[in-house]
């Protein structure tokens, strides 16, 4: 019996040796786990939209008729798509659509100061059409190229409106039976023709800051009055620039109650001014358009970029 406990002892003692190592062996306890600080995930800012530079073929074009002017504001669209849109703003008494050109860095959206600048009131003033149409020309070729028209294009909205009343462009100066650049009544009560009125329900909806209405002839840039003693400093700063710019003479026109488009504008509270340009209203040459867009291009920026802010 003692032989057979001794035998026994001796099987479970290297059960129990190896039971208490298991005990004793702390690698294979649990371990606390140390507290890690989490970290926070580096959130990039998205990129800049890279904006496609405009490739414009024709900068300069001649002269055309309305379905042709058409069809280069649809052109200059799609060579430069990030810069410039076509849209319509109404249809004249003949169902002609009225198209305008806008031009601005498309992808930076913040609201931005308007400007509204139009061509052919009267349609027998077609150099008014074509010197403007080179203004545009210009500003989408030498946006990336020239830091002053990219800073331009970038931080203000410009609208262009080559030929107001088609029905009558490029030989009638009346259109509807009327003389539609006196058309433009202080008072509410009557309504203007048809393009007109069209020009005028576009200009409120959009609530423009600055206006140019294109005219010819004469070769001088006319200020709308501005008697409000709050803005006459902007006002005459801004007159005086332009008269520095511009080859051509600089006055002031009408008054609080005349039916000018440009005191109508000035009304609406744009900064807003009349240029008859060139010596005559035929149709114009490349040579003439030249020499306007010579005379007139660095004011046109100029009021461009200071124009709709003056007032602010």
């Amino acid at each position: 019996m003692r032989n057979n406990l001794l035998w026994i002892n001796l099987i479970l003692l290297p059960i129990t040796i190896s039971v208490l190592a298991l005990k004793t062996d702390n690698t294979s306890a649990p371990q606390p786990t140390a507290y890690v600080q989490p970290i926070n995930p580096v959130v990039e800012p998205p990129a800049p939209i890279q904006s496609r530079l405009p490739n414009i073929t024709e900068t300069r074009p001649a002269f055309r008729q309305y379905p042709q002017i058409v069809e280069m504001l649809k052109k200059w669209e799609q060579e430069a798509p990030d810069f410039a849109e076509t849209g319509t703003y109404g249809k004249t008494s003949t169902g002609q659509d009225q198209y305008f050109l806008r031009i601005t860095n498309k992808n930076k959206k913040e609201d931005k100061p308007r400007a509204l600048i139009t061509g052919c009131i009267h349609g027998n003033e077609p150099i008014s059409t074509w010197t403007i149409m080179w203004w545009v020309g210009s500003i989408l070729s030498n946006y990336g190229k020239d830091s002053a028209i990219t800073e331009l294009v970038d931080t203000r909205d410009l609208y262009f409106i080559p030929v107001v009343c088609p029905d009558s462009y490029p030989n009638s100066r009346h259109s509807d039976g009327a003389d539609p650049n006196r058309n433009f009544p202080s008072s509410g009560e009557r309504q203007s023709i048809t393009p007109i009125q069209n020009l005028k329900d576009f200009f409120k909806r959009m609530k423009f800051n600055a206006y140019i209405s294109g005219h010819s002839f004469g070769r001088v840039w006319m200020f709308a009055s501005n008697n409000d003693p709050q803005r006459r400093a902007a006002y005459n700063k801004l007159k005086g620039e332009i008269s520095k710019l511009t080859a051509y003479s600089v006055t002031q026109l009408g008054g609080p109650g005349t039916t000018l488009d440009a005191d109508w504008g000035n009304r609406q509270g744009a900064f807003s001014t009349i240029i008859e340009f060139g010596t005559h209203q035929r149709p114009p040459s490349d040579n003439d358009i030249q020499t306007e867009f010579d005379k007139t291009y660095k004011a046109a920026l100029y009021f461009m970029k200071e124009a709709p802010v003056a007032f602010r």
